[in-house]
């Protein structure tokens, strides 16, 4: 059994492949040095990747592997929130800084008022 984000890369690998004509799994393997059963597991989301086959693998389609990784992390679990530590307060408040300051400098958020 294999995780979604496992799933969503042999989705797009799936679909990626599709859109390459004349792309087999066996030219799709001879392609990226990735053995035959091992491409037929990845591309049916019945295993997860190694890295040293994930990476030949997306390349040969002609993906970015670091953009796909990306793609599914933001797929399965959603955006980044930043989160304000209470140390980055405690630092901010030591150096005399307003509330509105600190947001702005922790959050990125700017003054509305200023």
């Amino acid at each position: 059994m294999t995780g979604p984000i496992t799933a969503y890369l042999a989705g797009e690998m799936r679909a990626q492949r599709g859109r390459l004509v004349g792309m087999t799994v066996a030219k799709l393997a001879q392609k990226s040095g990735v053995s035959l059963a091992t491409t037929k597991r990845a591309l049916a989301g019945e295993s997860a990747l190694a890295i040293e086959s994930f990476v030949p693998l997306s390349v040969a389609l002609g993906l970015d592997p670091g953009v796909l990784l990306d793609q599914a992390d933001l797929a399965v679990n959603g955006p980044r929130i930043p989160v304000t530590t209470q140390s980055d307060v405690t630092i901010a408040a030591k150096r005399g800084l307003s509330r509105a300051e600190q947001r702005r400098r922790i959050v990125g958020d700017e003054d509305e008022g200023a």
